[in-house]
């Protein structure tokens, strides 16, 4: 082993080394960086280096500046191996799974050589190019990744902290930095169904509707207040009389002992099977006052702090992967091919949008009197909406927005959806009898809204126009939902 930088002290950092200082030193041919995980300059200064060394303090900021190096878009580093060097050998998961090996001294170096060239040899038989989507690049160097890891299987770590309950190597750090309409998940489902990765079952979780991370807090809540300062009480039945109140309205204290005393008969309660049950339980808010039977079962993300109910929280199966021979073909040549194209789910009972357009354009084409009206429905304040069902559970939502309307159309009639609208024919029918209907159709969705998300004001519009001047200006035929 020689140094390059004469600074150096037995192998060690510089004197003073800082948060912006990087040391450097050659094995064997072999150009490492040398750092402090607390490192906060530039990365353009590591891309000379065949190995990143970094000197383990903490494990938050061992992990952050991995995880930064590794979502870096210049692909000149994001593939560079990662080295850690500690004291003592460090045991956590996810810093395993992060770096390409770690050493106690600088001496453990030359030991790791040969995995540092493989990595470099797997990474010279690819083509790195930018893709043309976020999500396609994120897909691209994942597969990049895991190939000069020479990955065979590439399996998730439950972690303990963090954004994720599941950790998967590389992509779970890079994707960080991604928009918020992309996920881990998004991004290896697309994976499978574009069969660049093969997957197989693990386990089974829940994550939340808006961000897809696993950490969540699940409490009891009142349903009127949603505070979760409860108080929980059984119910008593006492057999003899019949009488049913909470079991605090049959404690009677004789003497300074506390027995149970029916508060209609007055007979005391002995054995419970024998004089009384206590078949169910009523709880009480001790903010509002409010007292019910079924509370509601909420669960707060620890990491972007949306507070939903259970029902909206997204089921995903956690899986195990590996590379396919396609990714393989496909890193060869720079390129992700013959992928499906990926549309927004269709609502069931509505048209594709393509297909209602053409639809709207046959009608008008018909000879023969005014076919009827047109209507659209909007909605205030859709993303609040989304936020609280998930955006998962937006089409299912529309879906039963859509079956509302269809039970008020003929057979004839047809739907759409587009651009967070629903779009409903009304063919035949008069201009009083297109009103009411539709006045029918906002009462019962504005109903369905208030009863499901706890809306307590009317939040669909509605308008209708005659079939033959309706117009739908600013939407392409072909152009997706």
């Amino acid at each position: 082993m020689k140094f390059k930088d004469s600074s150096f002290l037995g192998g060690g950092l510089p004197i003073g080394s800082n948060h912006h200082t990087v040391g450097s030193l050659t094995v064997e041919g072999c150009g490492f960086a040398y750092l402090y995980d607390f490192y906060t300059g530039s990365l353009a200064t590591l891309y000379e280096y065949d190995a990143i060394l970094i000197e383990h303090t903490a494990l938050k900021t061992t992990r952050q500046l991995i995880q930064r190096i590794q979502s870096c878009p210049d692909h000149a580093l994001f593939l560079t191996p990662i080295i850690i060097r500690s004291d003592y050998t460090i045991k956590d998961s996810l810093l395993i799974e992060l770096s390409d090996g770690q050493v106690t001294s600088e001496k453990m170096i030359d030991q790791l050589l040969p995995s540092i060239k493989a990595i470099h040899e797997r990474i010279r038989n690819i083509k790195i190019v930018r893709q043309s989507t976020f999500e396609k690049s994120l897909l691209f160097d994942f597969l990049a990744y895991c190939h000069t890891r020479d990955l065979g299987q590439i399996k998730p770590v439950l972690i303990q902290e963090g954004g994720l309950a599941y950790f998967y190597r590389f992509i779970s750090g890079a994707i960080l930095n991604a928009p918020r309409d992309h996920s881990v998940f998004s991004v290896l489902e697309r994976g499978v169904n574009d069969g660049y990765l093969l997957s197989h079952f693990v386990n089974a979780t829940y994550v939340c509707s808006e961000c897809h991370n696993g950490f969540l807090s699940y409490r009891e809540v009142c349903p009127s207040c949603h505070s979760a300062h409860l108080r929980t009480e059984d119910i008593v039945h006492h057999f003899r009389c019949a009488h049913v109140a909470p079991l605090s309205d049959f404690k009677t204290i004789h003497e300074g002992e506390i027995y149970l005393e029916c508060p209609k008969c007055h007979h005391e309660l002995k054995h419970i099977g024998v004089d009384y049950d206590k078949p169910s339980t009523m709880h009480y808010c001790l903010s509002c006052n409010a007292d019910f039977q079924n509370y509601l079962m909420k669960a707060l993300c620890t990491t972007c702090h949306h507070d939903q109910e259970v029902e909206y929280l997204i089921k995903k199966e956690i899986q195990e992967f590996e590379l396919t021979d396609k990714a393989r073909a496909a890193l060869e040549s720079g390129q992700l091919f013959g992928e499906q194209h990926h549309l927004t789910p269709e609502v069931e009972g509505a048209l594709p949008w393509n297909l209602f357009v053409k639809s709207i354009q046959y009608e008008k084409n018909q000879e023969g009197p005014n076919p009827g009206f047109m209507v659209t429905l909007s909605f205030e304040d859709i993303r609040s909406i989304v936020k609280q069902v998930g955006i998962h559970n937006k089409t299912k939502l529309f879906a039963e927005i859509v079956q509302i309307v269809q039970a008020s159309q003929q057979a004839m009639d047809f739907r759409g959806v587009h651009d967070n609208k629903v779009y409903y024919s009304l063919l035949n029918t008069t201009k009083a009898e297109a009103e009411s209907i539709s006045q029918r159709t906002i009462f019962l969705i504005n109903h369905l809204m208030k009863d499901n998300l706890k809306i307590k004001r009317n939040i669909v519009l509605s308008e209708f126009e005659p079939f033959q001047t309706f117009e739908l200006d600013t939407v392409s035929i072909d152009q997706p939902r």
